[in-house]
């Protein structure tokens, strides 16, 4: 299997009233179906047709974090008893790690439709920037994410 290739960039967004968040497709077109990476001729998991891209999608403190099929399938196979999803030094138990995330399957514009109780949690409607970790992406509130931007911009000065 060929690692990843990882996501660059970031993109203003914005989560609709029903939940759902548009993702962009210069983030859509390095994910590979997990069915494509077998050679296409069996679901990639239970309940995937073949070929189909999916998310997991994981609250993370003010941020949604976004992460690949296979992305997630690996740090579940991780046998520690603490998951580290992002580069943050932070570690999650297992039974949140598992409990508290969803897979989701964009529609054909690229939407996903979050859980409403995420939404609810996190109040996460409006605008948004979705920016990428390298083999995750991650969702924060516009104020909030444009502020880390200009700190990331900052570092190089």
């Amino acid at each position: 299997m060929n690692p990843p290739t990882p996501f660059a960039g970031y993109a203003e967004i914005s989560i609709d009233d029903k939940g759902r968040l548009s993702i962009p497709a210069k983030f859509r077109a390095v994910v590979t179906p997990m069915a494509a990476e077998a050679g296409g001729t069996q679901a990639g998991s239970v309940g995937q047709a073949a070929g189909t891209q999916a998310y997991y999608v994981l609250p993370w403190d003010d941020s949604l974090v976004i992460l690949t099929e296979r992305r997630f399938q690996a740090l579940a196979a991780d046998a520690s008893a603490v998951i580290k999803p992002t580069m943050d030094s932070k570690t999650i138990s297992r039974q949140r790690y598992f409990t508290l995330s969803e897979r989701l399957e964009p529609d054909g514009a690229g939407r996903v439709t979050l859980p409403k109780e995420l939404m609810t949690r996190m109040k996460l409607q409006g605008d948004m920037i979705i920016f990428s970790g390298g083999d995750y992406l991650q969702v924060m509130p516009l104020a909030s994410a444009k502020r880390l931007i200009d700190d990331l911009y900052a570092e190089g000065e």
